[in-house]
């Protein structure tokens, strides 16, 4: 891919969510609008019906080929509907993780 790379992961790590960016635990986005783009790596906890209705609205985007939009620790971030989705499984000990991640390039 050319151009900034953004991303955007949604996470479940033993019934646990929570908003984040950039590879962090649970949910992760790193871009958005066409502003200049600085580094984030933040975290908020979030309540499973809150993650299971961000995942909602994720999947009925994707089902539309619409785009997604989710507010990340005050940052509108706007998925396109071209991105690439992949999922990905952790494991470290008894800890585990799941992945489900979506990556696009602005411009």
């Amino acid at each position: 891919m050319n151009g900034p790379t953004n991303q955007l992961e949604l996470r479940g790590q033993q019934g646990r969510s929570a908003e984040v960016s950039n590879h962090s635990p649970k949910i992760a986005a790193k871009g958005g609008d066409m502003k200049k783009k600085v580094k984030r790596d933040v975290v908020r906890e979030i309540p499973p019906a809150e993650f299971a209705a961000k995942l909602r609205r994720l999947a009925d985007a994707l089902e539309q080929g619409k785009r997604f939009e989710i507010r990340v620790a005050g940052e509108r971030i706007h998925i396109p509907a071209r991105a690439q989705f992949s999922i990905e499984h952790e494991r470290d000990g008894s800890s585990e993780e799941v992945e489900f991640q979506a990556r696009w390039n602005n411009g």
